[in-house]
C-alpha cells in the first residue's frame, strides 16, 4: 500500500465516512489514529525495511501516518472471522463479519511488543489469551507460521522474560492485575508460557 500510494485512497474513504485525525491528551494531532465520534481507528503497518524502529511513526501522506509493528503480517495469517452488530456511524443497525487477530498471532505480537516497551498491559494481554484461548489452541496456530526473525525474537522474549515466576513478564503481569507481587499468579503465568514453548519445541 505504501509503494502504490494506496493510502491516499484510504484517507479519502476515512474522510468520507466522517473520520479525522485524533488528538492526544496534550491536544496534539495523532495522524496514526483517526476518530469518528466514539470510533477510533489505529493504523498499523509492517516495517518497510530492516532499519525500521518498532513503535515508530511512518509517514504515509501529509495528514496520515501509521505505527510500525514488526510481525503484524501474522495477524493476516491467523485471522478469525467475528460477526459484529450495532448502529452504523450515520445511523441504522448493521451486522458485518470482521477479521480479527487470532490467538496465536496475538501472543506473538504481544511478546514482540513487550520486547520493545515492557508494558504491564502487554504482559497481561499475552497471559490473558493463553488463559482464555488455551495453550493447545495457541500452540496449534503458532505452529502454522513460517519461520521468521520476528518469530524467533518473540520466542526469545518468552523464554527470557516469561518462563520464571520472578522474571519481568510475570512480575509486571502481577503488578497490572493486583498492584504488586502475587506469587501464585506469577507462577501460573510462567508455567503457561513454559508449557507453550514445550509444545512448540522452543524450550
Amino acid at each position: 500500500m505504501l509503494t502504490e500510494e494506496r493510502y491516499e485512497a484510504l484517507e479519502k474513504r476515512l474522510c468520507a465516512a466522517g473520520f479525522t485525525p485524533d488528538q492526544n491528551e496534550n491536544g496534539f494531532v495523532t495522524r496514526q489514529r483517526w476518530r469518528a465520534g466514539n470510533v477510533l481507528v489505529d493504523l498499523l503497518m509492517a516495517p518497510v525495511d530492516s532499519n525500521a524502529t518498532p513503535g515508530r511513526i511512518q509517514n504515509l501522506t501529509p495528514t496520515m501516518a501509521a505505527i510500525v509493528v514488526p510481525g503484524i503480517e501474522l495477524a493476516h495469517l491467523d485471522a478469525v472471522r467475528v460477526r459484529v452488530s450495532g448502529e452504523a456511524l450515520h445511523g441504522g443497525l448493521a451486522e458485518r463479519d470482521v477479521a480479527v487477530c487470532g490467538a496465536g498471532a496475538f501472543v506473538i505480537l504481544k511478546a514482540l511488543a513487550f520486547r520493545s516497551r515492557g508494558e504491564e498491559k502487554d504482559a497481561h494481554d499475552l497471559t490473558y489469551v493463553l488463559e482464555t484461548a488455551g495453550i493447545d489452541e495457541v500452540a496449534r496456530r503458532i505452529s502454522t507460521f513460517p519461520s521468521s526473525t520476528h518469530l524467533d525474537n518473540a520466542f526469545e522474549t518468552l523464554r527470557s522474560d516469561f518462563t520464571s515466576a520472578d522474571a519481568v513478564g510475570p512480575v509486571r503481569l502481577a503488578k497490572f492485575r493486583s498492584g504488586g507481587a502475587n506469587e501464585g499468579l506469577q507462577a501460573e503465568s510462567a508455567a503457561r508460557v513454559r508449557e507453550l514453548l514445550r509444545k512448540l519445541d522452543r524450550v
